[in-house]
């Protein structure tokens, strides 16, 4: 007993000391993943630093945030999402200004947009859209955009403003036609600008006829967009050799493309203004766009001024020598004071130039300052989340010190709790030997008594049996020493019926051996069994003139040894045809009834035979019982019935009467398991 609780317990303390090492692994595993993650609280506030609150963010692009109505809320963020690159706000009309992470805290200004995006479909004529191509919008500021696959743009709008006319876009190449809305939705059309030929006669250019001579220079100003082209031709052009209508066709295109420029000049915003609201980007963007028109207006001017220098030459070549001298000298004193206007301007753009590249050095020293600054801020930052990560590891190291501990001191009180109770089992077990102990005499002398009787039975099974089977060879040798004075068959017949004794009770003598050690129990069907018996007692049944009813539903099975079934409705059914009725007027009749029952099956054996005599009744059952002295069996039937019905774990009770009915009652269980 001390041997089996000492296995016990170290088998436990294995398994127990194993179910520990798993949990702290897990433990350990899952706060090391914690320490990948840290909290953040996230703050959202108006642009006079006043809690802004349920606004709805998008962070990184990834995380979604929702601030609640102290505008607070918090989030796990991992090391990899930090710092914030880029902070989204879903409320209409809203947008991030600005956002600080210190200590845990992202502070976040929301301000209301002072734009609204608008997209705008440019399609041609037939339909299809201009893909991948520069677009120029003037409105309250001049805005480059580039449309997408689809031939959509996307312009942002101030919030008082709207798209008006087609003439609001350039495109390059391109024609801008109509300006369509409908249902929300913008359209540009557009289409596409032909080349001029030379066998098509542009605009005013039909009223050269005569000279020839500067034609192809003259045909190419249709396609000039811009003085300095214009410049760049009409410079190699001698205006005297021009005819009048071509003089004209040039002093035309020059005030068409001088007109031009200034109405661009009307449409473009002379000045932007820069507050503290806009960013700093989109000031840069206007100060280039503006920087870009002023360099297109001095190109503008420095080619009609060098036109109109051109013609003055001209004029001088041809009328100077006609002038009086005072006309002369007011000319020299007005090309002087040209020469100082010319001469300030340019001290002037040098000196604005100067100012403009000092605020520009200016503006990249404070651009520089601000990048070491953020470098600055992110060290501080990183310096910040190895510290925490190195106090978060320091706080896993306590955790799980404090747990092996914690683990430990359980063990300690399961070990002593453990050691009381083996004590009790101890002293239990102690308790359950002495009373074996003590009715240890009282089950040998039980013992001993069952062997005594089991002998008993043994010894008179043999003497019986051995008598039995003397009685039948006796009866032989009787014939034997009398056959010469008897027919041959009547010899044979006395034979015969010795030798059927014989051979049933060496039958029954086997049977008993095999309820001893019976074959291996399965599932069978109580009517194939049923069947069978009857069918080996049929002519039996027709020799004696016997009804017989079977009763039984092909349904009912039980699990049980099929052999052991069959002696037992066999012997029942032969006990009915030896004790079958004797009155004259009687008809013998044997009835089979199998039905099932709450834990088993019931089988009902009842016939009209003699009966039997109370006072023979509790002895039928015994071995080389015969309860009638005209019995022509072994006195083994019932005995071979009762002990199957041991085996089988089956129960048998008898109802009878004398000269009226014999009935025996079986119950069997579904299942031997």
């Amino acid at each position: 007993m001390r041997t089996v609780l000492k296995q016990r317990d170290i088998l436990f303390l294995r398994v127990s000391l194993a179910k520990i090492v798993a949990f702290i692994f897990i433990m350990m595993l899952s706060l090391n993943g914690f320490a990948q993650k840290q909290l953040i609280q996230i703050k959202t506030f108006d642009q006079q630093l006043k809690t802004y609150k349920n606004i709805e963010l998008t962070i990184n692009g990834s995380i979604a945030v929702t601030t609640d109505e102290k505008g607070s809320a918090f989030v796990e963020f991992e090391d990899a999402n930090l710092p914030v690159q880029s902070i989204e706000v879903k409320n209409e009309g809203l947008e991030s200004a600005s956002w600080n992470l210190s200590k845990g805290i992202i502070e976040i200004i929301v301000r209301k947009k002072n734009y609204q995006l608008t997209q705008v479909r440019v399609i041609d004529i037939q339909q299809k859209p201009l893909v991948k191509t520069e677009i120029i919008f003037s409105g309250t500021r001049r805005i480059k955009v580039t449309s997408n696959e689809d031939g959509r743009i996307e312009i942002p709008l101030a919030l008082d403003e709207r798209l008006t006319s087609p003439n609001q876009f350039f495109i390059n190449g391109y024609q801008t036609l109509q300006l369509t809305i409908s249902n929300g939705l913008t359209a540009l059309l557009i289409e596409k600008i032909k080349p001029i030929s030379n066998q098509v006669t542009p605009t005013v250019l039909q009223k050269i006829t005569a000279n020839r001579t500067y034609e192809k220079e003259i045909l190419h100003l249709d396609t000039v967009t811009s003085l300095s082209s214009f410049y760049a031709i009409v410079r190699n052009i001698s205006m005297e050799e021009l005819t009048q209508p071509q003089k004209d066709s040039v002093d035309g295109k020059f005030y068409y493309l001088l007109n031009t420029i200034q109405q661009s000049n009307q449409n473009e915003p002379t000045s932007y203004t820069i507050s503290d609201t806009t960013g700093v980007t989109e000031d840069v963007k206007r100060l280039i766009e503006q920087a870009t028109q002023e360099g297109i207006q001095l190109e503008a001017q420095r080619a009609e001024f060098d036109l109109r220098i051109e013609a003055l030459n001209n004029k001088l070549k041809t009328g100077i020598v006609n002038m009086n001298q005072e006309t002369r000298d007011r000319l020299l004193n007005d090309i002087i004071e040209l020469e100082k206007l010319l001469d300030d301007n340019e001290n002037r753009f040098k000196r604005n130039q100067n100012e403009f590249r000092g605020i520009l050095n200016e503006l990249k020293e404070g651009y520089f300052n601000i990048s070491v600054l953020e470098e600055k801020l992110t060290e501080s930052e990183k310096l910040r989340l190895e510290q925490e990560k190195l106090f978060n590891q320091r706080i896993i190291f306590a955790i799980v010190i404090a747990i092996i501990l914690g683990i430990l001191i359980i063990v300690l009180i399961w070990f002593s709790n453990r050691q009381r109770t083996q004590k009790k089992l101890l002293a239990i077990a102690n308790d359950e030997i002495r009373r074996i102990n003590t009715n240890l005499e009282a089950i040998v002398s039980k013992r001993t008594q069952l062997l005594q009787e089991a002998n008993t039975e043994l010894d008179n099974f043999l003497y019986r049996a051995s008598h039995d089977l003397r009685t039948p060879i006796s009866s032989i040798y009787g014939v034997i020493s009398i056959a010469e004075f008897i027919s041959q068959q009547e010899f044979i017949t006395n034979i015969e019926g010795s030798v059927k004794r014989m051979d049933s009770l060496l039958t029954n003598l086997n049977v008993i051996s095999e309820i001893n050690e019976p074959t291996e129990k399965k599932a069978v069907s109580v009517n194939e069994i049923m069947s069978l018996v009857k069918e080996k007692f049929a002519s039996d049944f027709k020799e004696n003139n016997i009804t017989s009813t079977c009763i039984c539903d092909d349904t009912i099975r039980v699990i049980t040894y099929p052999r052991l079934l069959e002696i037992v409705f066999f012997n029942l059914i032969e006990n009915s045809i030896f004790y079958k009725t004797t009155q004259k007027d009687g008809t013998p009749k044997i009835d089979v009834i199998v039905t099932n029952s709450t834990n088993g099956i019931s089988i009902l054996v009842e016939d009209n035979g003699v009966g039997i005599d109370k006072d023979v009744k509790p002895k039928i059952y015994d071995m080389f019982f015969k309860g009638n002295e005209k019995s022509k069996g072994s006195g083994l039937g019932l005995y071979i019935v009762s002990r199957a019905l041991r085996t089988m774990k089956g129960t048998i009770e008898v109802e009878s009467q004398v000269n009226l009915f014999t009935r025996f009652t079986i119950n069997l269980p579904f299942d031997l398991n």
